[in-house]
């Protein structure tokens, strides 16, 4: 669970890395970053995506609708390289030019999302599981019997319905904003706040969540909001993972993954040279 489950974070002034509508439009499926992807260290027979996921910034409903559709397709379509390689993008852009910060970076995300493939929070939990992580929302055996056998929405809605702290406040807020992205945001005042800072509407469609492009733009939301940076610099990977999941879980695998896309990075010309070209 990251830190996204607390209270929503404050709104800084917002940087020219989420601008919706940056020169580039940080589409993954860009001729310039496809170009990168390829030489990518790490993936030697990159497959080019199909459809759009560029971010929808302003264009017509119908664009929107169409960008829309394609997402779940797209998504699972998506190599992990070009993930990989659009987020160092999406640093320099900003940027951020330190390795530590960009292994940190990279490390993090792919714990918190199971290798950038996990967009959305699983809930399919057993009964008895439920119980266990969750005792505070369920009374006994039998009424967590009864919840998960409505499904998984029903799991979401007794767990963070209705709770202020995430400004779920409506009936059905706790299973609209579940846990997506690759830093699980949820709430609806994570979705509001960061939909804001990022350019685009979560509250109406926290789906867009899901989306590659989109989950690394929250993704650098939550980074610079919880001022991760200095920790990141530094290679402190016990305090910058407090910092995100509220704990140290996962510590063991967030250490291996720091440490390998930080030789990744420091072997990699073209991690060195990613700078946006128009």
């Amino acid at each position: 669970m990251s830190a996204s489950h607390a209270g929503a974070s404050p709104t800084p002034e917002r940087s020219r890395l989420f601008w919706p509508e940056a020169p580039w439009c940080f589409a993954v499926t860009s001729p310039w970053l496809m170009a990168q992807q390829a030489r990518s260290p790490w993936s030697p027979t990159l497959q080019r995506p199909t459809g759009t996921v560029g971010v929808p910034s302003g264009g017509d409903a119908a664009r929107k609708k169409k960008v829309a559709g394609a997402t779940h397709r797209v998504q699972l379509a998506l190599p992990v390289a070009a993930i990989e390689t659009a987020a160092l993008v999406l640093l320099a852009h900003e940027g951020v030019t330190d390795t530590n910060e960009r292994a940190m970076f990279l490390a993090q995300l792919a714990h918190e999302s199971g290798g950038f493939r996990h967009v959305r929070e699983n809930l399919h939990y057993r009964p008895a599981r439920l119980l266990a992580v969750f005792p505070k929302y369920f009374r006994s055996i039998e009424d967590a019997d009864a919840v998960a056998a409505d499904g998984e929405m029903a799991i979401a809605e007794r767990i963070y319905g209705m709770r202020k702290g995430l400004g779920n406040t409506l009936p059905g807020d706790g299973a609209k904003f579940i846990g997506r992205g690759f830093i699980q945001l949820t709430g609806r005042a994570n979705y509001t706040v960061a939909g804001t800072f990022i350019g685009v509407d979560l509250v109406a469609h926290p789906e867009l969540a899901e989306r590659a492009d989109i989950a690394l733009r929250i993704a650098g939301w939550f980074w610079q909001t919880r001022g991760i940076g200095p920790l990141a610099r530094a290679g402190n990977v016990r305090k910058v993972t407090q910092l995100i999941n509220g704990g140290t879980v996962g510590l063991t695998d967030r250490e291996k993954r720091y440490e390998h896309y930080r030789l990744q990075i420091l072997n990699s010309p073209m991690a060195a040279s990613l700078t946006p070209k128009g």
